[in-house]
């Protein structure tokens, strides 16, 4: 999954890269509370916004971009 990007990541993509890095593999639903939950084991659970914060930072030290954490950035992740 990071092959196909790796070589493409730039800053200017980096958030619409690193989303769909997330959402190629886990899926995610918005409750009307504005609360994320994420799909695990056949139901969504609690837990989506601390999953996508968990995977932005993973992501980012495997495409060697890891000073691009920010907080803001997992939580434009978590909107977008």
């Amino acid at each position: 999954m990071i092959a196909w990007v790796s070589g493409g990541v730039s800053d200017r993509t980096l958030v619409r890269d690193l989303a769909w890095l997330i959402l190629s593999s886990d899926f995610f639903a918005l409750s009307p509370a504005g609360e994320i939950y994420r799909y695990q084991n056949g139901v969504y659970a609690p837990g989506g916004e601390f999953l996508i914060r968990q995977r932005v930072k993973h992501l980012l030290l495997e495409l060697r971009k890891a000073e691009k954490w920010t907080r803001k950035l997992a939580r434009e992740e978590g909107i977008n």
